[in-house]
């Protein structure tokens, strides 16, 4: 369990019997009143961003979770496919809904469409901001 003030960004919580991923946390304390703590969580199964203050007295249950490194195959009819990294017979499908406007800038499917400066030239490495499409600096080779 952790408390009101452990609950911080990049951390998992179970609320309601479904996982979110805090996305931001602020404590603060109202006038004379008890420390708060507010943040932003996301849905981890609908996309859903949220905000909830947790207070003083209350703790969280932190989520379990397991991560493992997946390979982007294709996408075909609204499902896009992965393979474990190294076991490629061990497939899964995602729906496009689950993945969301992410999935255009995954490779090997089809060049991410996205606003650049001019001197950025075509096979340029480029590092984009997932959450928003936007550009953030070119990568050096």
């Amino acid at each position: 369990m952790l408390s009101y003030n452990e609950i911080k960004p990049r951390t998992y919580v179970v609320m309601e019997g479904e996982p979110y991923e805090v996305l931001s946390s602020h404590v603060f304390r109202k006038q004379m009143r008890k420390p708060v703590n507010a943040t932003k969580l996301r849905n981890l199964i609908t996309g859903k961003v949220m905000e909830y203050s947790f207070h003083a007295s209350e703790k969280a249950e932190e989520a379990d979770m397991l991560s493992r490194e997946v390979k982007y195959l294709y996408n075909n009819k609204g499902e896009y496919w992965f393979c474990e990294k190294n076991a490629p017979d061990k497939r899964f499908s995602l729906t496009e809904d689950f993945i969301g406007t992410t999935g255009k800038f995954m490779k090997p499917s089809s060049p991410a469409t996205i606003n650049a400066p001019l001197f950025v030239q075509e096979g340029d490495i480029l590092r984009i901001n997932t959450e928003t499409g936007e550009y953030v600096e070119r990568v050096q080779k």
